[in-house]
C-alpha cells in the first residue's frame, strides 16, 4: 500500500533556500490508513479493559459512586482515543500503579502517547 503525500518545497526569497514543506495531494489510502488508526475501541471492548484493570489493583474509596457510573464515565473518555493507546495505556496502569488510577493519569498517558496521532487525523480531515 502506497501511503504518502506529495510534498512540495516552499522556498524562502533569501538564495532560493527551503524552509519546510507544504501538503501537495493526499491520497485516499493515507486518509483511510490514519482514519483506521484512530478509531477507538467499542463500549463493550473498553468495558472489559477496565474490569481487567480493577481485577489487577485496588480500588479507592469514591464514596456512594456504583461500579456501572464509574464504568461509564471512563468508557465515554476512552472513546476519544485510538484502540491500541487505550489498551498500551490501561495495560501499563495495571502492571505500574497498586490502585485504579484517576482519571488524570491516564489522560496524561493516553495524550502522551495518543495526541499527535490526533492531531494527523484532525490535519488530514481539514485538507
Amino acid at each position: 500500500m502506497k501511503l504518502q503525500t506529495r510534498l512540495f518545497q516552499k522556498w524562502s526569497d533569501n538564495e532560493h533556500e527551503p524552509i519546510g514543506y507544504e501538503v501537495g495531494e493526499l491520497t485516499d489510502e493515507l486518509k483511510d490508513f490514519v482514519a483506521k488508526q484512530c478509531l477507538p475501541l467499542t463500549a463493550k471492548e473498553m468495558s472489559h479493559e477496565l474490569t481487567t484493570l480493577a481485577a489487577l489493583t485496588k480500588r479507592r474509596d469514591n464514596g456512594e459512586i456504583d461500579t456501572k457510573t464509574f464504568v461509564q464515565a471512563y468508557v465515554t473518555k476512552l472513546a476519544d482515543y485510538p484502540a491500541d493507546v487505550v489498551k498500551y495505556v490501561l495495560a501499563n496502569a495495571a502492571r505500574d500503579s497498586k490502585f485504579f488510577p484517576a482519571w488524570a493519569e491516564l489522560y496524561d498517558e493516553l495524550e502522551y502517547w495518543g495526541r499527535s496521532r490526533l492531531r494527523l487525523k484532525d490535519a488530514i480531515d481539514a485538507v
